[in-house]
C-alpha cells in the first residue's frame, strides 16, 4: 500500500460529500535498518480532506420534507398494538425518485466545484452502488475525463485507513 504522489479522491453518499488528498507516508526519520519496526510505529498515507460538505435535504424524512409534521409517519395500528410503516403510496414513491434525482445533482455540482477548484490531475471517486453511475452521468466532462477510478462503495463514514485501503488496492 504505496503511492507515490498525492492522489485526489471525493467520498460521497446521499447526504455528504468529502473531498481529499492522499499523502503518502512521510520520510523516515531514522535511516532504514534490517530491523522491522512494530505495526503501532509504521508511517502509513493519510488524507488531508480540503472540503466537506453535509446536505440536510437527502437526509430528512419525506414527511420532513413536504409538511412542517416533523418526525410523523403514517402507521396504522396492527392486531397485535404495535404500529407498523404503511406501504408507500405512488405520490410518495414520486418524491423519493424525485430526491434521489436532487441528491444527486447536489452532489454532482459540489464534486465539480471542487475538482475545478483543486484541479488533480487524475482522481477516484466512491459513491454508493445505487448512486454512482447517475452521479458520473452528472458530472461535467472534463471531470469524468480525469476520473482513474471508481469504487461502487458507500465509504463515506469509513475510517482513514479503510478509505485509504480502497483506494490505494489493486
Amino acid at each position: 500500500m504505496h503511492t507515490k504522489s498525492p492522489h485526489f479522491i471525493v467520498v460521497t453518499d446521499r447526504g455528504a460529500l468529502r473531498a481529499g488528498w492522499i499523502q503518502p507516508p512521510p520520510a523516515p526519520l531514522h535511516p532504514a535498518t534490517s530491523l522491522k519496526q512494530p505495526a503501532h510505529l509504521q508511517r502509513r498515507p493519510t488524507i488531508r480532506w480540503i472540503e466537506e460538505v453535509a446536505f440536510v435535504h437527502p437526509r430528512q424524512h419525506l414527511v420532513e420534507q413536504l409538511s412542517d409534521m416533523a418526525g410523523a409517519y403514517s402507521a396504522t395500528e396492527s392486531s397485535g398494538g404495535s404500529l407498523r410503516r404503511m406501504p408507500s403510496s405512488p405520490s410518495e414513491v414520486h418524491w423519493r425518485i424525485a430526491a434521489d434525482r436532487q441528491a444527486v445533482e447536489d452532489l454532482a455540482q459540489a464534486a465539480a466545484a471542487v475538482l475545478f477548484r483543486e484541479k488533480p490531475e487524475s482522481w477516484s471517486l466512491s459513491a454508493p452502488a445505487d448512486i454512482h453511475l447517475a452521479l458520473l452521468e452528472a458530472l461535467p466532462l472534463v471531470c469524468r475525463q480525469r476520473l482513474e477510478r471508481v469504487l461502487p462503495k458507500n465509504l463515506a463514514r469509513s475510517t482513514i485507513e479503510s478509505i485509504v485501503k480502497h483506494f490505494l488496492s489493486p
